[in-house]
């Protein structure tokens, strides 16, 4: 992955990154309050739904390399 955004970058093309922490969000967050909020700041429709999906019920895991994972 980095390596296509360096090689994408020295081609002078655009790299556009979204990287979202969810650690503890759904222990946090009411998902109604977030719902309104993320219509409120114009969020695309489709992407409203997987944030509720991925709130419920969801365990998180996050491998950054083979010998770093954090559960």
């Amino acid at each position: 992955m980095i390596y296509k955004w360096i090689t994408a970058t020295e081609h002078k093309e655009t790299v556009r990154i979204l990287l979202v922490d969810f650690f503890k969000a759904y222990d946090l967050v009411c998902q109604n309050v977030l719902v309104n909020k993320l219509t409120k700041c114009n969020v695309p429709d489709n992407l409203v739904p997987w944030v509720c999906v991925f709130l419920q019920d969801h365990e998180q895991r996050v491998k950054i390399r083979n010998d770093i994972e954090c559960t």
